[in-house]
């Protein structure tokens, strides 16, 4: 029996799934690695990915051998803008820099003259999320630490090179550092002077989904295993997850609401727009849009701990349950930027807020505005997608922890007013990436029929809107943006 290992690095989590060809299940391993919120900046050990990879490859081995199997390759996905410092040994340096970190700030703030020009070349602004601003800040406040750097990357990048012994990025990584020209796919010499960076501290750029890539034999005899095992970089967690919700066309959205929320949809023509980011797609001629909401399931733990203190997890989203099952309405209106706002404006100095409250305001109300207040937000990203492709959006793809709520997903359709399809594949990132290798592997695999074929998207629920709540949203949408121009322009 032949077998594939997909490796999904995400925020708080790494996991190893096995797969067989055609897309079914084997065996799961998923091991927590959270990173340390500090005052003014966020970080995690490197070695705390090492130590779960080395972790995630014994279990995956003794299963393998156990039931007289062949590894055939590994995919790699992993979320995609945290830094790593390595020297010329190839040893982190420091611990990694997180994506939510945001101590380069100021570098952003300094460089913000030259926002529509880095738009214009790598389709994103700048933000202090990407790679070129944490360089840039490592040079200025730890130059002792940027004296013994020889190479900057991200943790997709660090992993692939214990796995494979290369210094190599895929398109999708270089697309969040800010030094990556999208028409030209390369490091962009401009981008670099700007930001004092040196393209030799970088690594080299390759497609991603690049087929032609081994496992070194030094990692693989460390788990027993003899046989060469392909390698193939599927490209960062949110394209991937895309793919595997089946996004995989023009006018196709996905939506991924974990921690933070992501909009996703596939594009085949450019252009420079500040109001959504344009990345690089693992799926051949696309690029794909993104709209990101800084804070999601973040903001609901957050009214849980501070509101309803006394319930579980689970009663907690019992609860969630019965007020968007009953016919609640509140003229309460949150902003759920507790980390600022993400797209369309980029705004890093919103702050979340509760408005239109008096005495007789009750939790429950302050839980439904807060809910509806990621619905709005939701609508005015895909209006901006809407803006870009100048194509209207019939179908929504939805994925991540806040979905698995069903009453969640009525209110999404009921505000987007559009069609939602909830795929029940809680692995969607992994999904993708295998659909991405396997295609990397084998050209003539045909994707959407693998995804078709697999059990796991067969028991997909739609949600469809309630038109008799139509007024009350396009009401309750007009006045939350008219708060926020109001507070924030």
């Amino acid at each position: 029996m032949n077998v594939y290992l997909v490796i999904d690095i995400g925020t708080s989590s790494m996991r190893g799934i096995l797969y067989k060809q055609t897309g079914e299940k084997l065996f799961h391993v998923q091991l927590s690695n959270k990173p340390s919120f500090l005052p003014g900046r966020v970080e995690q050990a490197v070695a705390d990915w090492e130590d779960c990879l080395n972790e995630i490859m014994t279990q995956m081995s003794r299963f393998i051998k156990n039931n007289q199997a062949t590894l055939q390759a590994i995919f790699l996905t992993a979320q995609r803008s945290s830094l790593i410092c390595l020297d010329s040994d190839g040893e982190p340096l420091m611990p990694a820099i997180m994506w939510q970190d945001k101590r380069s700030n100021e570098i952003t703030s300094e460089l913000a003259a030259y926002n529509q020009m880095i738009i214009e070349k790598t389709g994103a602004p700048l933000n202090p999320v990407y790679l070129a601003p944490k360089i840039s800040w490592v040079k200025r406040y730890l130059p002792e630490i940027a004296a013994k750097t020889t190479t900057y990357l991200s943790i997709a990048d660090y992993i692939g090179y214990q796995i494979t012994g290369e210094y190599l990025t895929d398109y999708t990584y270089a697309s969040r550092t800010s030094l990556y020209n999208i028409h030209e796919e390369k490091w962009d010499e401009e981008l670099l002077a700007l930001f004092n960076v040196e393209k030799e501290e970088l690594c080299n750029i390759i497609p991603p989904a690049k087929s032609g890539r081994k496992t070194r034999r030094e990692f693989l005899g460390k788990f027993g295993i003899e046989n060469d095992v392909a390698f193939v970089s599927a490209g960062g967690d949110q394209q991937c997850s895309a793919v595997g919700m089946g996004v995989l066309n023009e006018g196709d959205v996905a939506v991924s609401l974990g921690t933070g929320g992501y909009i996703l949809s596939p594009v085949k023509k450019i252009k420079a727009d500040s109001a959504v980011i344009l990345n690089t797609y693992p799926i051949e001629s696309h690029y794909i849009l993104e709209s990101i909401l800084p804070t999601c399931s973040s903001a609901v733990d957050w009214m849980r701990s501070n509101f309803f203190e006394n319930l579980e997890t689970e009663e907690f989203y019992s609860s969630i349950k019965k007020v968007l099952h009953s016919n609640l309405k509140t003229e309460v209106i949150h902003l759920p930027h507790f980390q600022g706002r993400g797209t369309p404006d980029w705004n890093n100095e919103a702050r979340a807020a509760f408005l239109q409250i008096d005495f007789s305001v009750t939790k429950e109300q302050l839980l439904l505005s807060l809910l509806e207040s990621i619905a709005i937000e939701l609508k005015n990203n895909i209006t901006q997608i809407e803006s870009y492709t100048k194509k209207s959006i019939k179908k929504v793809v939805v994925a991540g922890g806040l979905t698995n709520n069903p009453a969640m997903n009525q209110l999404i359709s009921d505000v987007l007013e559009i069609e939602i399809h909830k795929g029940m594949d809680a692995e969607s990132t992994a999904l993708g990436a295998f659909l991405v290798g396997m295609k990397a592997l084998d050209p003539t695999i045909n994707q959407e029929e693998l995804l078709k074929n697999n059990p796991s998207t067969e028991r997909e629920v739609l949600y469809f809107p309630n038109q008799s709540k139509k007024t009350y949203y396009e009401e309750k949408k007009e006045k939350w943006n008219d708060f926020y121009n109001k507070i924030n322009l």
